[in-house]
C-alpha cells in the first residue's frame, strides 16, 4: 500500500512539495484515475452516492473494488420517474458483472445499510 504523497504522484503526477494537501493546476477533469488511487491506497470497498447510470462506479468495479451504488433514482426537476428508471435499468445491467450493492435511498436514509 501507497502512502498518499507516493500515489497522489504515481496517479496524477503530482509532485511532492512536504505538506497535504497538495495543490496544483491540474483540474479534476481526470477522475478516471480516482479509482486506481484509491486501490493504491489500500481501499478494497467504496460508496458512490449519485449512480445515475453507473458509469463512475464501473470504474472502481473494474479495479476490483466493491461498491455500493446509493441513489434513490427518483424524480428531480430535470428528471422524470420514467427517466430515472431507465438510469437505473442501465446501471444494473452495467454493473451486473461485478461486486455491487445497489440502495434506492436518498444518501441520508442509505446511511443505517451501508457497513
Amino acid at each position: 500500500m501507497a502512502n498518499v504523497k507516493q500515489a497522489l504522484k504515481e496517479v496524477f503526477n503530482v509532485p511532492s512539495r512536504g505538506v497535504l494537501p497538495i495543490v496544483t493546476g491540474q483540474r479534476w477533469g481526470d477522475r478516471k484515475r480516482f479509482p486506481n488511487l484509491c486501490v493504491l491506497l489500500g481501499y478494497k470497498t467504496g460508496v458512490e452516492i449519485g449512480v445515475r447510470s453507473g458509469g463512475f462506479s464501473e470504474l472502481f468495479c473494474r479495479e476490483g473494488m466493491e461498491m455500493w451504488c446509493v441513489d434513490p433514482w427518483s424524480p428531480c426537476p430535470n428528471y422524470s420517474q420514467a427517466r430515472q428508471d431507465r438510469h437505473y435499468a442501465e446501471a444494473v445491467k452495467r454493473l451486473e458483472p461485478y461486486n455491487v450493492h445497489f440502495v434506492k435511498k436518498t444518501s441520508v436514509d442509505a446511511l443505517a445499510d451501508i457497513p
